[in-house]
């Protein structure tokens, strides 16, 4: 069974859930918070720096798990997303990260 992501509707709380929880994949248990995060950033308008780490972190997540793939399409989206970051010290940061 897959894990599912519950927002409520004013996006102030959101959960993964999983009935059977000893299933779920290595990446699942590695990126709940991350997507839990970026839900919420993308519902509340919250991007730029916050969002981009987001990306940043599943990129991680992936690749220490062995699938390159996955983690080179996030850490695309992070490069993307960097564009998007204001400040030069915070982008610069993301950077090095990604």
């Amino acid at each position: 069974m897959a894990a599912v992501l519950t927002v409520s509707k004013d996006a102030s709380t959101a959960y993964v859930s999983n009935s059977q929880e000893d299933n779920v994949s290595v990446v699942d248990l590695r990126t709940r918070k991350v997507r839990v995060t970026m839900v919420v950033c993308e519902a509340n308008g919250i991007v730029e720096f916050d969002l981009a780490f987001c990306y940043e972190a599943l990129a991680r997540a992936h690749a220490v798990a062995g699938d390159t793939d996955e983690a080179l399409r996030w850490q695309q989206r992070g490069v993307e997303a960097a564009k998007d970051v204001f400040e030069d010290e915070d982008r610069e940061l993301l950077v090095a990260d990604l």
